[in-house]
């Protein structure tokens, strides 16, 4: 699956919509970081992500989002 890596602020967000309009906020004061690749475990693994997690919150709402650890 390939997902588009948003940030905004602390928050980090990965969705399958390049344009990010369906974030919270409808988008507003997101920037699109980078395209990831996630079709295994493994993959998800790589960027410190549960792939079972991020999956479900992109089935369930479209996005799976979090925020980024304190000093990164």
């Amino acid at each position: 699956m390939l997902l588009y890596k948003f940030t905004r602020g602390a928050d980090l967000a990965l969705t399958r919509d390049e344009s990010g309009s369906n974030l919270p906020g409808g988008g507003d004061g997101w920037i699109l970081v980078k395209a990831v690749s996630a079709h295994t475990a493994e993959d998800a693994r790589r960027v410190g992500l549960s792939y079972r997690d991020v999956t479900k919150g992109v089935a369930d709402q479209g996005y799976y989002m979090w925020q980024a650890a304190p000093g990164t």
